[in-house]
C-alpha cells in the first residue's frame, strides 16, 4: 500500500523496542511496530500541495516569465523609440513642406499684387510722362498730366504700403490688424469727403493672425467701401469692430441708396 510522501498516518500494532533500560534511563536504540495487516494503517491527512519542490518550480517559472517580460519590454521600448523618431522626422518634413508651400503661395500672391497694382500704375505713369519729341503740350494739359502722374504715384505708394503691411510678420497680431483697417477706412473715406464713424475696442487679445487672413479681410473691407462710395453714393459710413470670445465681428454700415435684392445683377457681388 503506497501513501504520498508527507502524509499523516495512524498505525495500530505492537510496539517492540530494542535496547534501552528504564532503571538506568538509557534510551531505546530502535523499535519495531508489528502490524497484523494493512488495515491497521489509517491515513489522517494527505500531504500539503505546496511542497518545497513545487514551490521551487513555481518560483523558477515566475522568474523565467519575468526575464522574458523584461526582454520584451526592452525590445518594445526600443521599437517605440524608433517609431517616435520616425514620426518626428515625418512631422518635421511635412511642416517644412507646408511652410515651403505657404511661402510659395505668398510669393505668388505678392507677385500678382505687384503686377496688378504696381505694374499697371507704373505703365500709366510712363504713358502719361511720355510725349512725342516734336510735340509741345499746352500749359494746362501739362499741368493736368502732372496732376495725374502725382495721383497715380500716391496710389502706387499706398498700394506698396498695403503689400508691405500684409507681408510684415510684425503685423501678424489682432491689434495691429484692427488698427490698420480702422486707419485705412478713415483715410479712404476722408479722401472721398465722406463722414466716417469708427468704433473699435480699446484693448485686444494678444492673438496671432496670419498674413493670408489679413490680406483677404483687407480686400473684403476694401471692396465693401468701394461699393458704398461708388454704387451706394453714401455720405456717411460707419465701421464697428467687436471681439466676442473666439469671434471677430466687423460691421460696415452706410446711408446710401441701397439696392433691390430681388433685382437682376450683372456683376458678381451684391
Amino acid at each position: 500500500m503506497n501513501f504520498p510522501l508527507g502524509s499523516r498516518l495512524e498505525l495500530t500494532g505492537v510496539y517492540a523496542g530494542n535496547g534501552g533500560s528504564r532503571p538506568t534511563g538509557e534510551d531505546v536504540a530502535s523499535f519495531e511496530l508489528l502490524l497484523n495487516s494493512t488495515a491497521d494503517i489509517q491515513m489522517l491527512a494527505r500531504p500539503p500541495f505546496w511542497t518545497l519542490q513545487r514551490t521551487l518550480i513555481l518560483v523558477g517559472v515566475l522568474l523565467g516569465i519575468l526575464a522574458l517580460s523584461l526582454v520584451w519590454i526592452r525590445l518594445l521600448h526600443h521599437e517605440v523609440q524608433q517609431r517616435t523618431f520616425q514620426l518626428r522626422s515625418e512631422v518635421q518634413n511635412r511642416e517644412q513642406a507646408e511652410r515651403q508651400h505657404a511661402l510659395a503661395q505668398e510669393r505668388a500672391r505678392i507677385a500678382r499684387d505687384l503686377h496688378d497694382d504696381l505694374g499697371s500704375s507704373l505703365t500709366e505713369i510712363a504713358m502719361l510722362a511720355t510725349t512725342s519729341p516734336n510735340v509741345k503740350l499746352p500749359v494746362n494739359d501739362a499741368a493736368e498730366r502732372m496732376e495725374s502722374i502725382a495721383g497715380k504715384s500716391r496710389t502706387l505708394v499706398k498700394a506698396l504700403d498695403e503689400i508691405v503691411w500684409v507681408v510684415d510678420p510684425a503685423r501678424d497680431t489682432l491689434a495691429s490688424m484692427i488698427r490698420y483697417l480702422a486707419s485705412y477706412v478713415e483715410e479712404y473715406l476722408t479722401g472721398m469727403k465722406i463722414t466716417c464713424r469708427v468704433q473699435v475696442p480699446n484693448s485686444f487679445n494678444d492673438q496671432p493672425v496670419s498674413g493670408q487672413v489679413r490680406h483677404h479681410l483687407f480686400l473684403a473691407i476694401k471692396e465693401v467701401l468701394n461699393n458704398a462710395v461708388r454704387h451706394g453714393r453714401a455720405s456717411e459710413v460707419g465701421l464697428r469692430v467687436r471681439v466676442l470670445d473666439d469671434r471677430l465681428c466687423i460691421s460696415i454700415t452706410d446711408n446710401g441708396i441701397g439696392f433691390d435684392p430681388s433685382g437682376p445683377f450683372s456683376g458678381r457681388g451684391l
